[in-house]
């Protein structure tokens, strides 16, 4: 039996489509590094759950990304600069978001979310 008396229903997400523009660069250093960087904003596609009957949560988003990519002559000497090697860090910032319920009894209660996520990335390629 369910002793806080919870719905087993799911409620619906609500969430609504977001426009995420995105700006990169890429600068050639020598015939073998090229630098990248990128960054963009993803607003949150989730309203204030602030109604008992969701408890969905999500941040906003800034996302920094840089990277270096390594390029190669190949060992074989078949083709000119075949052999890459990529490497990748991203690294996404969410600001503090959170919702008040408007039922004081909401057995959940008040939410807040936060937090910070990292991504790295290696890749490797062989022109063939």
């Amino acid at each position: 039996q369910d002793l806080l008396n919870l719905s087993t229903t799911e409620a619906p997400v609500n969430a609504y489509n977001v426009l995420v523009p995105r700006v990169g660069v890429e600068f050639d250093l020598n015939k073998v590094v090229q630098l990248r960087a990128g960054y963009f904003y993803r607003a949150t596609m989730l309203p204030r759950q602030t109604a008992p009957q969701s408890n969905y949560i999500d941040a906003n988003a800034h996302v920094l990304s840089f990277g270096a990519g390594f390029t190669f002559p190949d060992p074989l000497e078949a083709k000119e600069r075949p052999v890459s090697i990529d490497l990748g860090f991203q690294f996404t910032i969410m600001p503090r978001r959170s919702a008040t319920k408007t039922d004081p009894n909401d057995p959940v209660g008040d939410l807040s979310a936060a937090g910070f996520v990292f991504n790295f990335v290696v890749g490797l390629r062989h022109d063939f």
